[in-house]
């Protein structure tokens, strides 16, 4: 009997409205999902093996971060470096609790302030100079800050503040997290849209080529993107003629490109979105994998699991919690 592997998608619905929800009741819809995903697995006829991934967790972009601001009457896409911390610590509880399933809890766009008085200040201020000056076209799609109209000037302007005097700037980044069994991956998004709209004159958003979009876990080969990262085909142009088991996209809107999607022959697309319309699991001949229950804010599909890839028996970290702009 071929072995299976359930995938649920936590949607962002009328049951589900997590923006206006605090970090602690994220974390526990996220708790929820698994919990109930676990039900499904004792009370179904899937063929899982414990032994394996028995199941994947997805939630949309921002998910640990975005949240309605009633004041100016929109949304905020970030929070801070402490809070994110703080949702990952828990996170990675609620994964050793939930053997073998695999959380992907969308991502967080979060601030982290750098003090260029301490030593470690200053060499996150040296490292931020080389990026600037290895980029060419910049983010796309990034918000200049007032009086700039181009990426050159973008350059010039923080160069200008990260040598001025002032004591302490703010960089933001926009990752995205898996978890299994307490272990942790992290994938920062490499091209910016927009998100830098509510503050484009303090903080700073540095494009940066991927080194973590494509990780081994458990056996599996796994990319990652983030939102518009699939529109632009960054995990296609990094594989090359390489495939992946599973292809994950979470995202606040971007539409699916199947040309931009690298499977293996036994492989699963997977689109957590915003939009419940987007969100999709469909398999490497681009059938779409119809939903095996419905549940509020949770949609469970259950799907046959690929072939292990040879030579990836063992499972590989990618534990980046020390990463020079975290």
């Amino acid at each position: 009997m071929t072995q299976q592997t359930v995938v649920t998608i936590i949607e962002k619905n009328s049951f589900n409205d997590y923006t206006k929800k605090t970090i602690e009741q994220r974390i526990e819809i996220i708790n929820d999902a698994c919990s109930e995903t676990e039900r499904l697995i004792k009370n179904g006829n899937q063929n899982i093996d414990t032994s394996e991934i028995r199941a994947i967790i997805v939630a949309p972009e921002y998910f640990l971060s975005r949240k309605y601001d009633a004041i100016r009457d929109g949304d905020v896409l970030f929070t801070h470096r402490d809070i994110m911390i703080y949702a990952r610590e828990e996170i990675a509880k609620i994964s050793t609790r939930y053997k073998n399933m695999l959380i992907v809890p969308g991502s967080a766009g979060y601030i982290k302030e750098v003090d260029k008085r301490t030593e470690k200040g200053k060499l996150r201020v040296q490292k931020a100079l080389e990026r600037l000056a290895e980029e060419d076209t910049g983010n796309a799609e990034i918000e200049y800050p007032r009086g700039v109209t181009d990426h050159a000037e973008y350059k010039a302007y923080w160069e200008s503040k990260l040598a001025s005097p002032q004591t302490s700037l703010f960089v933001y980044s926009n990752c995205m997290f898996a978890f299994l069994n307490g272990s942790m991956w992290k994938h920062r998004k490499t091209l910016g849209f927009n998100e830098n709209k509510d503050m484009p004159d303090e903080f700073l958003s540095i494009d940066r080529p991927s080194d973590s979009a494509v990780v081994n876990i458990a056996g599996r080969t796994f990319g990652f993107e983030i939102c518009f990262e699939h529109n632009q085909g960054v995990l296609k142009k990094l594989l090359g003629k390489s495939a992946v088991d599973f292809h994950i996209v979470v995202s606040d809107y971007v539409e699916k490109d199947n040309s931009h999607i690298s499977l293996k022959s036994d492989g699963y697309f997977i689109h957590a979105s915003t939009r419940p319309s987007d969100c999709i699991v469909q398999d490497s001949k681009r059938k779409k994998i119809s939903t095996t229950q419905i549940d509020g804010n949770l949609s469970l599909y259950v799907i046959d699991t690929p072939a292990p890839a040879a030579g990836f028996g063992e499972q590989q970290s990618n534990d980046t919690t020390i990463a020079t702009f975290e």
